[in-house]
């Protein structure tokens, strides 16, 4: 965990000092909404949703890609969504 927040960070601060787009694939939704400007969101090989984590990380958003209950909690030091099955 540690390598991966090490090299999100790297990425993300890269990204955005240079204006670049990045895609990355992660299957890790709260590294997603802690290191992600944009997510899309697939299930069965189709786009179910797609925006801000914040607009991602919803309960009923969550339930459609993952198909579980999730609660949705503020970080306390970020701000950032967290996901956590219920």
């Amino acid at each position: 965990v540690a390598h991966q927040i090490e090299v999100l960070s790297l990425v993300q601060s890269l990204s955005h000092a240079r204006g670049l787009g990045v895609v990355v694939v992660l299957h890790d939704v709260n590294m997603a909404a802690r290191f992600c400007d944009h997510i899309i969101a697939l299930h069965s090989g189709k786009i179910i949703a797609n925006g801000p984590p914040d607009d991602i990380l919803t309960t009923e958003a969550l339930k459609s890609i993952y198909g579980l209950d999730m609660h949705i909690i503020q970080h306390p030091a970020s701000g950032h969504p967290v996901a956590i099955p219920t």
